[in-house]
């Protein structure tokens, strides 16, 4: 009985890392991500969609068990994966009650940030991009332009106002996030915008 109680709690060593994530993988439960060694209360929720040699797709989950689009970690900077715990199982129930899906994503050759950028691109998502470790939203909007080196931009401003471009190497990304809940507010402000002046 004690041992059920128990939150599972894997902490995280290199040789062993690969083989826990193929497993969360393949049961498609929902995890606590830990990447930031720096503000250890942090961490991503959700389900370990698509595993690469250096990076994972998290299927994100919103506190209230709400959609909170894909968020792509580094394999390097995960340090500790929570599972089963009240937190996990309170995001279980309310996704359930909430009836969240996600889209099955469509690989990339072989890279986590490619396979996510090229998703917004074809479906017109907006993405957050940290790079070089930065701590920053070193840029937000749309994907204009796509290849296996580079990415290109369509910035936003927080009023979903079209904000210039910006252009950087996707071996740079250090996080990635798409079409989740602070990208979908800068979707509908930027439609709204848009939208009315070419009707």
């Amino acid at each position: 009985m004690q041992e059920e109680n128990q939150i599972q709690t894997k902490e995280i060593q290199d040789d062993n890392l690969l083989t826990c994530l193929a497993v969360l993988n393949r049961d498609k439960e929902i995890v606590l991500i830990y990447t930031n060694a720096e503000q250890t209360q942090n961490f991503s929720a959700g389900v370990i969609s698509e595993i690469f040699d250096n990076e994972v797709i998290i299927s994100h989950y919103l506190p209230n068990g709400k959609y909170d689009g894909y968020v792509v970690k580094q394999i390097s900077n995960i340090y500790k994966i929570e599972t089963d715990s009240k937190y996990v199982k309170k995001i279980k129930i309310l996704g359930k009650i909430n009836k969240t899906k996600h889209d099955q994503l469509c690989r990339v050759q072989g890279s986590g940030f490619l396979t996510l950028l090229t998703y917004a691109h074809e479906t017109k998502k907006v993405v957050t991009v940290e790079l070089i470790n930065s701590g920053n939203n070193d840029a937000t909007g749309f994907v204009q332009q796509i290849n296996d080196k580079y990415c290109i931009i369509l910035m936003l401003d927080e009023y979903g106002e079209n904000d210039g471009v910006s252009m950087f190497n996707i071996e740079d990304i250090s996080h990635l996030s798409c079409d989740g809940d602070d990208e979908i507010v800068l979707k509908q402000l930027h439609d709204a915008l848009y939208d009315n002046q070419t009707q």
